[in-house]
């Protein structure tokens, strides 16, 4: 009975939460992301894996995996990056794949980016794995639903995401809007669906604390013009090696998500591990174990290509 219900719960969640974007808690580790005007900001190749399972031990989890690779191009006054997403929740699966360039201006008190990625979207939608009351599984499968697929289906859009990022002397800021189609997603004649944009905004502060150990204040927040989700979190880092966290996160002024405590650490000049963990506050936490995360960060720590390279900021990033 208990399985019946937890399946149940998926299936009522999922259309509320397949017009969601995925759910990252390393994302102030993995700017470019969600934010196409970030790539180069790290001042060389960098290439980011991260994966994320959410609600471990509930069937048909989200799982998320992300990869991305992003460099500066002085010689354009600006940087180029490709991106590829997958994301699988019950009956569906996600996958987007996108090539951004941003403009870098450079002014006395920062950088400014803005940066426009485009690609493709693909839904795919199993209905082989779906069952229904009056449905027939004897022999050939008949949900006798005419708005469910009897097999799998799935179909692909082009997307585009546009984002605007600051870096300064003491603090960043960004704005973006992500997944925006140009049409609905044609999954066969009974099955359509259009992603729903979104709007990310992006804040950190850095606080020179300690003679070794910097402060790092965040405020994460997105939205798709329905529903609004906000996330804090505070991160020290100590002598650029170590890193340790804890952060909140809640849908709205009514509901909390997930604690979510991270920590880190730089296992060479070139590569830095990160893990987060999210307790969930939800009802969800009688049938998951939280959530589990982990970002992997290569940067080459070298400049690429000719010309002049990008002016010096004192603003030191942990994992950069």
């Amino acid at each position: 009975m208990r399985e019946l219900l937890t399946l149940l719960s998926i299936f009522w969640l999922l259309p509320c939460m397949a017009q969601q974007g995925q759910q990252y808690s390393l994302q102030m580790l993995n700017r470019y992301q969600f934010n196409p005007g970030y790539a180069g900001m790290d001042a060389s190749l960098s290439i980011n894996g991260a994966y994320r399972t959410q609600w471990e031990n509930l069937p048909g989890n989200p799982r998320q995996q992300h990869l991305n690779a992003h460099m500066p191009f002085y010689l354009l006054n600006g940087a180029f990056g490709i991106s590829l997403s997958n994301e699988s929740i019950g009956a569906e699966k996600n996958l987007s794949l996108g090539i951004s360039y941003n403009y870098v201006y450079e002014t006395d008190f920062g950088l400014f980016s803005l940066g426009l990625r485009g690609g493709i979207y693909q839904k795919t939608f199993d209905g082989t794995i779906l069952r229904t009351i009056d449905g027939d599984y004897e022999g050939q499968i008949d949900h006798r639903d005419p708005n469910l697929p009897n097999s799998v289906v799935r179909g692909l859009v082009p997307s585009f995401d546009l984002g605007l990022y600051f870096a300064g002397d003491y603090f960043d800021f960004g704005i973006a809007t992500t997944r925006f189609t140009t049409g609905e997603v044609n999954l066969g004649d009974a099955v359509r669906f259009k992603p729903r944009q979104e709007f990310n905004a992006f804040f950190e502060y850095f606080i020179e604390s300690f003679d070794y150990v910097n402060l790092y204040p965040t405020l994460f927040v997105k939205s798709d013009l329905r529903e609004t989700q906000i996330e804090l979190l505070l991160r020290a880092v100590y002598d650029e090696f170590l890193t340790a966290g804890v952060g909140f996160r809640g849908y709205n002024k009514n509901s909390f998500d997930a604690v979510i405590i991270m920590a880190g650490l730089k296992i060479s000049e070139q590569f830095s591990l990160a893990y987060a963990y999210d307790w969930t506050l939800s009802p969800l936490q009688s049938v998951s174990s939280g959530t589990h995360e982990i970002v992997l960060n290569y940067n080459l720590n070298k400049l690429i290509g000719t010309g002049l390279p990008p002016r010096v900021i004192y603003n030191p990033r942990f994992y950069d």
